[in-house]
């Protein structure tokens, strides 16, 4: 899935409407939500998540309700999320395959591309992790009891803080880099996601197998024959 545009009203910790354009924050590559704490960065996850499934992740859906409560009486609550999803769909519904006795399966071709892709993406998605982070996972406070000390609290605040962040949320977000790279569970999802579907040569040789060769060819060669050859 890709996210184009969320609007969401009414939701979470946002009274009025809100929209934001993922095209533009994801024009290098990467982005990052960041700010205060209870800016709102947990109610646009909750977001998206409310507008693929109905709900939210974890315990928040059962804890507390969705509608703002800084929003206006008369105003309903609404989110709506635009994204890319037609690769999926349409391999399960419109492109599905025909099989003996009246059977059909999913779009093999797609499903091996798909799984293929994150095998081999994860790696890498996890080594840019590495490097945006750098030696920061090893600077911060072993744990957060340092807030609990009033002088200890004073000095992590001020030495610990940059100028687009506090202290105590640059800590929570290299937590969860560490959750990503370098904890006991980081290692085990790693190997997971790159062998929960088998060897890796196995899901190579099948997205090889499904791939459709003579269209590919017959586009190489239909640009081959568009060059003008000088007389």
């Amino acid at each position: 899935m890709r996210p184009h545009r969320l609007r969401l009203t009414a939701f979470g910790a946002f009274g009025g409407t809100v929209e934001v354009s993922f095209e533009d924050l994801a024009c290098s590559g990467l982005f990052l939500l960041h700010g205060e704490t209870g800016a709102g960065k947990t109610t646009l996850l909750d977001a998206v998540g409310f507008a693929l499934y109905g709900r939210v992740p974890g315990e928040r859906g059962k804890a507390r309700r969705l509608r703002s409560d800084h929003a206006a009486p008369g105003t309903p609550t609404e989110v709506r999320l635009e994204a890319t999803l037609g690769g999926l769909i349409e391999g399960q519904i419109e492109g599905y395959e025909r099989w003996p006795q009246g059977f059909v399966i999913y779009n093999r071709r797609y499903m091996y591309a798909a799984v293929n892709w994150c095998v081999e993406m994860y790696s890498q998605l996890i080594d840019i992790l590495r490097e945006l982070s750098g030696g920061g996972v090893f600077t911060m406070p072993a744990s957060v009891t340092v807030m609990r000390d009033p002088a200890l609290r004073s000095l992590f605040e001020q030495y610990w803080q940059t100028p687009q962040m506090p202290a105590l949320d640059r800590v929570k977000l290299f937590k969860l880099v560490w959750d990503l790279v370098g904890s006991e569970f980081a290692g085990r999802q790693l190997q997971y996601e790159k062998f929960y579907v088998g060897a890796t040569f196995t899901l190579r040789a099948h997205n090889f197998r499904e791939a459709p060769w003579p269209d590919l060819h017959r586009l190489v060669d239909d640009l081959l024959a568009s060059y003008d050859v000088p007389g």
